[in-house]
């Protein structure tokens, strides 16, 4: 086994072993850093080796939905620039409400990559605003009581 320190930061551990099948497992790196923002791998199972620093499995949900609510929020600054190509070369329709989708989505996906509490509640209040809003027009647009509606939209 041969030991080598690339550089401050970095451990690298060679084992020159006649095993091909433990080739993959013979790099072991070590960071003495615990905490990086972008190197929480997306796909781990309980089962595999866990660096010390590692975050517990929710946060490391939480940072995955950080990872997806980024990548959404960069199809819809695509979609928002794309429409504004469309409505200066060809008069098209105006879906200026793709940026503040974007605002949102990026918003919510740098505070839950940074496992911040109010990122929570910016990624969960559109769906609970849109169901006070159905509840609402339920109870006023028909003639079923209150209550009824209420317990229908809870569950």
């Amino acid at each position: 086994m041969i030991a080598k320190a690339r550089s401050h930061s970095t451990l690298v551990i060679h084992d020159r072993s006649a095993n091909p099948s433990s080739s993959l497992l013979s790099l072991v790196k070590k960071p003495l850093r615990s905490k990086c923002l972008f190197t929480i791998p997306w796909f781990t199972s309980k089962n595999e080796y866990r660096m010390p620093g590692m975050l517990s499995d929710g946060k490391l949900i939480l940072q995955r939905l950080g990872y997806a609510a980024l990548i959404a929020a960069s199809l819809l600054l695509f979609l928002y620039v794309m429409n504004l190509r469309s409505r200066f070369y060809y008069n098209g329709p105006d879906y200026s409400f793709l940026f503040w989708l974007f605002g949102w989505a990026a918003a919510a996906g740098i505070g839950l990559l940074l496992l911040r509490k109010w990122a929570l509640l910016l990624l969960f209040f559109p769906g609970f605003a849109f169901s006070l809003v159905i509840c609402k027009g339920l109870a006023n647009s028909s003639g079923i009581p209150s209550w009824a509606v209420v317990v229908n939209c809870s569950l």
